[in-house]
Parts: C-alpha cells; sequence; structure tokens
C-alpha cells in the first residue's frame, strides 16, 4: 500500500492505489484516500493556482512517501480555484489520465486533458448560464456511447448539470435538474442502486437535510429525483454506499454533522432511500466522513466515521442486517480535528487498518487493526523539523522487505560538521553485496561513502575531496568503464564542472576527470542512463544558471563526448531531472523542475 503527500488547502477526490493526505496554508490536512486504482493523484496548491502532480516514492515497509511533481509543465494554467473539487481520469479511452475541477469562483468546469504522458493541454471551460457555485463532479459514461460523461452538483443554485462528451475530447452541456431550493448539494456519488444495471446519480443536500436519488435511463437522461430525509436538523455532510443489510440492493451511510448521529438509510427495487435509523456519535463530535468495510472479518458489513469536534474516530460493528453496535472511539491525537478517513490493509496481514487525516495540524493517524473489530492506539505520523531534499531508499540488511513490517527505528549518521550534504545515492559499491551510501557534501567539498555491514548497519563516512568550492550537489552512480563496479559521478554546482570518480578493485575510488558545465552553468541535478541505446551510460545535467539540459556521451571507457546543451529558454531556471521512458516509444526522455 502506496502513501502518497499533497500540498493542498482543498477536498480533492483522487483515483489512487494510496493514501494521499494534505498540507493547506496553517498546515491543515485535509483529504486522505485509499483505493484499489493504481493511478498517479494531483494536489493544488492555494498560493499559486497551480495543479501538481506527485508520485509515490516507497521507503521501506512503514508506507512512508514524499511528495514529488510530475513536471514543470504541468504546474500551470489553473487559476482562480477556490473551495473546489475535482476528479482524475481518462476522459477519452488514450491510456492518458486527465482531471476535471469544479471551480466555484469561476462557476465554470475546467477539463484538462492529457498528452504525451507528460503534459497536459490548456484547459476547456464549460458553463451554465444562471447556474453557478460548482461543487463536486463525478465522471461516468452515462449514455453508454463509450464517450465518458460528466455530472456536476452546483450549491449556489441548486442544480445538478450532466455534460455529455463528444467523442472528439469535448464536452456539450445535456440536462439540468433542479435539486430543490435551498438543498446546498453537496456531494455526488454514482451506483447502481435498484440493479437495473445503470448508473444513478445520488446527492447529498446539506441545506435540506436530505439525499436526492435520480435514477437513469442509460441514454443521459435522469427522471425527476426521489428524496429521502435524513433526518430533521441533520445537515449531512458525506454519505458512503453499500449493502449494509445483505439484500442485493445499495443502501447509504450519511455522516450528519448537524444532529452529531450516522444515518443508515436503506434502499428499495425503485432506487429510493428509507431513513431506517441514526447511531449517536457523540455530543458536539461533527461527524465528518465515513467510509464502509469489513473490520472483523466476519462477513458483515461495517463503518467508521471523523468525528471532527472530539478529535477521535468511531468504529460501528456491522451485524448484517443494518443494525450495528454502540460506536467505540479511538483517539486520533490530542485536540487534532479528522476530517477524513481510509481503510486498506497497510501493513499487509491480512486485517483492516485505519488511515485518518487531521485538519489543524502537520500529522496523519494510523490506527493498525487486529482483525476483530478493535484497532490499536494511533501512531502519528508527521512532516517533522527541517528541511527535507532528497531521499533514497535501499535494502541494507538484506532482509528482502515484503510489506509484513514496520520500521524497526532510525539510526542517524553523521557527515561532518558544517557539511551540509545535498544529495545522497544508494548503491552496493564495494561489490560485497551489502548496500552502501555516497553523499555530497556541499560545504566540505567532498564526497562521503558509507559502507554497509552484515547487519544493516552503516561504517563511518570515508571522504573524497571534489576540489577546492566545488559545491558538490548531485550524484548519479553507474558503470562507466564496463569494469563491472558501479562508478560515481558527481555536479560542482560552485565550480561548474561535473567529476567522475572510478571505483578500484577495493571498493575505493580516485577522481579521474572533470567536465565543464559552461561559465556560470550552476548545475545541479545529475542523472545517468543510456540515452542513445548503444549500451552506454550517458550524463544528463541540469544547469540553472544558464538555463540549459547538458548531455555527455559515455563511450564506455570512462570518457565522454559530444557534449550537447539542450536550451529551455531564458528564464527557466532547471533544477530537478528525471529519465524515463515516458512515450514508450523505447528511447528514454528527460523531464524536470523548473524554478520560473
Amino acid at each position: 500500500m502506496d502513501l502518497i503527500i499533497f500540498h493542498s488547502p482543498i477536498i480533492c477526490e483522487l483515483n489512487s492505489s494510496s493514501i494521499a493526505y494534505t498540507w493547506a496554508d496553517e498546515d491543515e490536512l485535509r483529504y486522505l484516500n485509499s483505493e484499489n486504482n493504481e493511478n498517479q493523484v494531483s494536489g493544488r496548491n492555494s498560493c499559486t493556482n497551480l495543479v501538481e502532480a506527485f508520485y509515490p516514492l516507497y521507503l521501506g515497509d512503514s508506507i512512508e512517501f514524499t511528495p514529488r511533481r510530475h513536471s514543470g509543465s504541468m504546474t500551470r494554467l489553473v487559476e482562480n480555484i477556490n473551495d473546489s473539487r475535482w476528479r482524475y481520469t481518462d476522459l477519452n479511452n488514450d491510456g492518458r489520465y486527465n482531471f476535471v475541477i469544479a471551480n466555484q469562483r469561476t462557476d465554470s468546469i475546467n477539463v484538462f486533458l492529457g498528452f504525451d504522458y507528460t503534459k497536459f493541454q490548456n484547459q476547456e471551460t464549460y458553463s451554465v448560464e444562471n447556474i453557478t457555485g460548482p461543487y463536486d463532479v463525478v465522471v461516468h459514461d452515462f449514455n453508454q456511447e463509450d464517450c465518458v460523461d460528466i455530472a456536476v452538483v452546483f450549491s449556489k443554485t441548486d442544480n445538478l448539470v450532466i455534460l455529455l462528451g463528444k467523442g472528439d475530447d469535448s464536452f456539450v452541456v445535456s440536462m439540468s435538474y433542479h435539486t430543490g431550493e435551498n438543498t446546498v448539494p453537496s456531494m455526488i456519488t454514482v451506483n447502481d442502486g435498484n440493479n437495473d444495471r445503470q448508473k444513478h446519480i445520488i446527492v447529498v443536500n446539506c441545506g435540506t437535510n436530505t439525499i436526492s436519488v435520480f435514477l437513469s435511463h442509460g441514454n443521459g437522461i435522469f427522471d425527476p429525483m426521489i428524496l429521502s430525509s435524513t433526518g430533521a436538523d441533520s445537515v449531512p455532510y458525506f454519505e458512503a454506499i453499500a449493502d449494509v443489510d445483505n439484500d442485493g440492493i445499495i443502501d447509504a451511510v450519511s455522516t450528519n454533522s448537524g444532529s452529531n448521529t450516522t444515518g443508515i438509510l436503506l434502499g428499495h427495487n425503485n432506487g429510493s432511500l428509507t431513513l431506517l435509523t441514526t447511531y449517536p456519535t457523540g455530543d458536539s463530535s461533527a461527524p465528518t466522513a465515513v467510509v464502509v468495510n469489513d473490520l472483523n472479518n466476519d462477513g458483515f458489513l461495517d463503518f467508521f466515521v471523523c468525528n471532527f469536534d472530539t478529535s477521535n474516530i468511531g468504529i460501528f460493528l456491522g451485524n448484517g442486517n443494518a443494525s450495528f453496535s454502540t460506536q467505540v472511539t479511538y483517539s486520533t491525537c490530542y485536540r487534532g480535528c479528522p476530517i477524513w478517513i481510509a481503510i486498506n490493509d497497510f501493513n499487509n496481514d491480512s486485517k483492516s487498518d485505519i488511515a485518518v487525516s487531521i485538519f489543524n495540524n502537520d500529522y496523519m493517524s494510523v490506527f493498525l487493526g487486529y482483525g476483530n473489530g478493535s484497532v490499536g492506539n494511533a501512531v502519528q505520523y508527521s512532516a517533522g523539523d527541517g528541511t527535507f531534499l532528497f531521499v533514497a531508499a535501499g535494502d541494507f540488511n538484506n532482509d528482502k522487505p515484503n510489506g509484513r513490517e514496520a520500521f524497526g527505528g532510525m539510526n542517524k549518521y553523521k557527515t561532518g560538521g558544517g557539511s551540509d550534504p545535498h544529495s545522497i545515492a544508494i548503491s552496493d559499491l564495494n561489490n560485497n553485496g551489502w548496500m552502501d551510501g555516497v553523499v555530497a557534501n556541499y560545504r566540505t567539498d567532498s564526497l562521503g561513502i558509507l559502507y554497509g555491514s552484515r547487519n544493516g548497519i552503516l561504517n563511518n563516512m570515508v571522504t573524497y575531496s571534489t576540489g577546492i568550492n566545488a559545491g558538490p550537489y548531485s550524484l548519479g552512480v553507474s558503470d562507466f568503464n564496463n569494469h563491472s563496479r558501479p562508478d560515481i559521478t558527481v555536479t560542482n554546482s560552485l565550480a561548474n564542472t561535473i567529476a567522475i570518480f572510478l571505483a578500484d578493485q577495493n571498493g575505493t575510488f580516485v577522481l579521474t576527470s572533470t567536465y565543464s558545465a559552461g561559465d556560470r552553468s550552476i548545475p545541479y541535478t545529475v542523472a545517468v542512463t543510456d540515452l542513445n541505446n548503444d549500451h552506454k551510460s550517458d550524463i544528463i545535467v541540469t544547469n540553472s544558471g544558464t538555463s540549459n539540459i547538458l548531455v555527455l556521451y559515455g563511450n564506455g571507457n570512462d570518457t565522454f563526448t559530444n557534449e550537447t546543451p539542450y536550451p529551455l529558454g531564458y528564464g527557466y531556471l532547471p533544477y530537478s531531472l528525471a529519465v524515463n521512458d515516458l512515450n514508450q516509444d523505447g528511447w528514454m526522455d528527460g523531464y524536470g523542475d523548473c524554478m520560473l
């Protein structure tokens, strides 16, 4: 199970194989998701109104990740977003992911289509006259024409709007449905509630304490809504859809922040819902998110809620007949307001675990399940103090981790006073079967190598000078002369050079050559790969000072020729770089971050 972090002050809808949690301007954690789709996740930065995509980075067995931008070309385009929700999916069946935003500030729907696996086209904007306040959005093929369509709820004018896909990457506003005066629709889901093989739309109306069901005919047209009450003054915030009474018909569980309850609504063959009962979540609890899952492996569905104002989660164990046990609560953290919840088996022990995002601090709480309906105390995960510049991972103790164990703790290794390490690379540098680490020490102009040992402990650092005032910044490891031993390359950002350290048979290194990156180039990140498919390692460097990408083609004998700069344009200031075959044509491509 992967964990993804991204910065965002809003509630986002994700497709992800992972948990995700967010930071806002005041360290507010907002959204947490755990699904079984293997897609990337995106978040939106409120300060810059930019969309950023992040990928999971697997750091051992305790499921910890760091955010990483997708590409500089993606962090653009979106402006004036405020309190918006969106969906991320493949809208046009081209195998590339797109996203749809319900943009409240501009009262419009923004559609971004992906192309060449790395960029998104400029947005297409759709709006409806006299209909404002788009709040939540879902995507589905509502008219069965093999084109993805869009459904949006508008909270200000109380509308449900359907945009049908035309098959040419565009959409047309098809139908608008009124959800009722002052309903304030706040959430929309899609499900086949009555088993007629059509996907119907279910809307939560927090303004009138109701849930609306719009039955589909499979042609993009929906019947007038069927209203179901969630209870007087309930103020429903969220709903989860599941068959809680095992009759084969989908039911709903709502969180009612106004009445501090959860409601069980039974589904019927005609698509309607009837409130069966409510369960208290505690005085002044203000429940937010709810999820449904079988926590105790008895074959009956249970549900779990985030109690925002009482800093806990509530577990209700199901009996299989739409009745549930009294809530059992578990504290998330002191004065922490849980807002979103996810269920999955995070440690691969075949028992459901719970993860919760906390709104008002920089923590996430994880509860490991015991398989009997109870969970352990919350384990807190924090962003911590300091600035993390780089991270790498390897199997240091050769235990071949299988995801069934947590980290056994942390060992700290000194890199020297004032060394200011900027990057680290992991490899078996001396070919003894144990992973080693090499660090670029920016302030002390050195490489530091920490050789690994049998018990997973790293030995004291051995240093190699990179030259006076070199400013080593980024590292790459590869076999540059085909002697079956890893060599090292480092960018010297102060000296504007790229240095090559070749490995000896005993695992030591010798500085053999340097290559100029260009006057005032300020080389930052280095990547090593075979760009031209000649089975020889090439070097790619981002030159921030001269706004270009420099490629040194390897000869296979620890020398490099055909130094080729690729200009990016004035002021791009490239910072980081990654390489992969992005368009699957058999040739390696490069992509990076630029500080525009």
